[in-house]
């Protein structure tokens, strides 16, 4: 068995009208036991008002993919608030990600 190449790409759509945007590439590969595993590989995060400001992002589309980038903006001006890199282990799941763009998106 071969694993392969898997991209996702979507919107979450959330309240208050807030969008995430999601692109995540995975590798799929098989164990010796033949079990399939999956691991994301990139990833991009991208909270918006549509229309209006961003919230945040998260991301590591750069050459070394285990340092991801993470920003904070201000709802009402677009400013940017807050920036840091992370590591791999670092990163936020995804229900993580939603709460941080809810709690962002209450000062809107």
């Amino acid at each position: 068995m071969n694993g392969g190449v898997l991209r996702l790409d979507g919107f979450v759509h959330c309240q208050n009208s807030v969008v995430l945007e999601v692109t995540n590439r995975l590798e799929t590969a098989y164990d010796r036991a033949g079990r399939m595993y999956v691991r994301c590989y990139r990833f991009r995060y991208i909270g918006r008002i549509p229309g209006g400001n961003l919230l945040l992002k998260y991301h590591n589309l750069h050459r070394n993919r285990d340092i991801y980038i993470h920003r904070v903006y201000d709802p009402t001006t677009g400013a940017e608030e807050f920036n840091e890199s992370l590591q791999r282990y670092q990163f936020p799941t995804l229900p993580e990600v939603l709460d941080e763009l809810e709690y962002l998106a209450q000062g809107s």
